[in-house]
């Protein structure tokens, strides 16, 4: 019969300025995590303050937790610049590292720092991977797109990289650091960097976790709910209901005043444990002020006609005072 490993080998990457995301994530799986199993995480970075460092390490007051920083450099990955979202740095590709950096261990979770985790870790940390999968993640809902652009047969379904089961004695033994640097300077910067490089390699060895372990905010929010292609009707049935870890894959994260987030709430509730609980949503300002407000009154008055009628020209005349100050219309407005 085999043993459980009680310990839980987690690796994240962040810089500074993404650190309050990563502490919220770590918080959420400490407050979340069975008694019996502990938690080890391997901080993935290249120059990474002192003063966030000792931030960080104030979450061992919640629980006792393993944490070992891993100074790297993903120097060599510059020349790939990052096509889609501006929040994405070079240390995106230090995923590609984790064989060797991680040389002692069998397998690891690799976890972006934007998440929240709702459920017991342990759970995802148990799945047995089948013996063609070289890696476990979750489809990425509309995806399929980039099959033609990476030359993967339609057959086959996208990944999301955000959340991944790694087998890290056979991405050893298929050289995958130097596979993967290999086709990037083969094609060239690709929209989703790290993410369409592993696509490409392993469109036909990965398997499908459940659903509920990746759960993208974009689905909320682009609502394409109905676009995954390698789950059951009954299985993408109350995703976000039952959301196991929660993905803040949109562009404008859960700290974002105007943020459309699902569980955006409970991402504060996290980031109050932290070292981070003073801080205020970073794009305050009169025009995403009056947008919140905006939604807020919208939400308290959408069951009454009259009232929805008021809003509807208090929202012209907000509209157009923003317009002839020659400002940018935003699209929730």
């Amino acid at each position: 019969m085999k043993t459980i490993d009680k310990k839980i080998h987690v690796a994240m990457a962040s810089d500074d300025n993404y650190a309050h995301h990563l502490a919220a994530a770590i918080c959420s799986i400490l407050k979340n995590l069975g008694d019996d199993r502990i938690l080890c995480v391997y901080l993935l970075h290249e120059k990474l303050s002192n003063k966030t460092k000792e931030k960080i390490e104030l979450l061992k007051k919640l629980r006792h937790f393993e944490l070992e920083y891993i100074n790297i450099s993903c120097e060599k990955y510059e020349p790939f610049k990052i096509i889609v979202g501006l929040y994405i740095s070079r240390l995106t590709y230090a995923r590609f590292q984790l064989p060797s950096l991680l040389k002692n261990f069998d397998k690891c979770i690799y976890l972006d720092c934007d998440i929240i985790v709702r459920q017991d870790l342990s759970e995802l940390w148990d799945i047995q991977l089948p013996e063609y999968a070289i890696l476990g993640a979750v489809e990425e809902p509309g995806a399929r797109h980039r099959n033609r652009v990476l030359d993967i047969p339609d057959s086959f379904s996208y990944f999301n990289a955000g959340v991944i089961l790694l087998d890290l004695v056979k991405l050893r033994k298929s050289n995958f650091e130097e596979k993967a640097y290999e086709y990037l300077k083969k094609n060239g910067s690709l929209l989703y960097a790290d993410q369409d490089v592993m696509n490409a390699l392993f469109c036909n060895s990965w398997y499908a976790l459940p659903i509920k372990w990746n759960v993208h905010t974009n689905v909320y929010i682009l609502k394409s709910v109905n676009k995954y292609y390698k789950y059951q009707a009954h299985e993408v049935e109350n995703v976000f209901a039952n959301a196991a870890i929660v993905h803040f894959s949109h562009e404008r994260k859960p700290d974002s005043l105007i943020s459309q987030c699902a569980y955006r709430n409970e991402y504060w509730q996290y980031l109050k444990y932290t070292a981070w609980r003073h801080i205020l949503p970073k794009d305050i300002n009169l025009m995403n002020l009056t947008i919140r407000i905006y939604w807020l009154i919208k939400s308290l008055v959408k069951k009454s006609p009259i009232l929805f009628v008021c809003m509807r020209m208090v929202k012209r005349a907000i509209t157009g005072y923003y317009l002839s100050k020659e400002t940018t219309r935003y699209k929730f407005f």
